[in-house]
C-alpha cells in the first residue's frame, strides 16, 4: 500500500511541477521553446539581456524541468516495481531501457529539406 501512495504522490508532484512551469511561462512571458528552434547565440543573448524577466523565466523553467525529469523517472521506475508481478521481466526491462535511453528522446539524424 505504501508503494501505491508513493506513486500517487509522485504523479501529483509531476503534475504540480508542470502547472508551476506553465505559471512561470505566463508570468514571465518566456519559455524554453526559443531553444528548440536553434537560434543564433547573439539572438539568445539579445533576448535575455533586453528583458530580465525572460532570463528569470528561463532559469525557473530549466530548474523545474530538471526536477520534473527526476520525478517522472522515479515514478516510472516505481511503477515497474509495482507491476513486476503482473508483467514479464522482459516487458519491464524494455520499458525501463526506453526510459533511460537517450536515443529514444533524441533523433539520430536531422532531416533537412
Amino acid at each position: 500500500m505504501a508503494l501505491n501512495r508513493t506513486l500517487a504522490a509522485l504523479a501529483f508532484l509531476a503534475s504540480a511541477i508542470v502547472l508551476c512551469m506553465v505559471a512561470a511561462i505566463v508570468v514571465t512571458g518566456f519559455s524554453q521553446e526559443l531553444f528548440e528552434l536553434a537560434p543564433s547565440p547573439a539572438q539568445v543573448a539579445d533576448q535575455l539581456r533586453d528583458n530580465p524577466a525572460h532570463a528569470l523565466g528561463l532559469r525557473i523553467n530549466l530548474g523545474l524541468d530538471n526536477l520534473f525529469i527526476v520525478v517522472y523517472s522515479a515514478f516510472f521506475v516505481l511503477l515497474a516495481v509495482r507491476l513486476r508481478t503482473l508483467l514479464s521481466l522482459v516487458t519491464i526491462a524494455v520499458a525501463l531501457a526506453a526510459l533511460c535511453s537517450p536515443r529514444c528522446s533524441m533523433p539520430s539524424k536531422t532531416i533537412t529539406f
